[in-house]
């Protein structure tokens, strides 16, 4: 998101923030993978989650 704030239009910054968009699921089904697999603790698992979600909600108002 931070290289849509770089931009002259709204429109080029909210393609990004859909980009974004995209990238955040893709990282939630990363880490939920990461996590099955036994890969990273509940406490991070946990945390990653809380971090995503926040990110999602806020990234649905723009």
């Amino acid at each position: 998101m931070a290289e849509g704030y770089g931009r002259n239009h709204f429109k080029e910054k909210k393609n990004f923030v859909f980009h974004s968009r995209g990238g955040a699921y893709e990282t939630k089904r990363w880490v939920k993978r990461a996590y099955k697999r036994k890969l990273i603790s509940n406490e991070l698992y946990e945390q990653l989650l809380v971090n995503l979600e926040s990110f999602l909600k806020v990234s649905t108002l723009i």
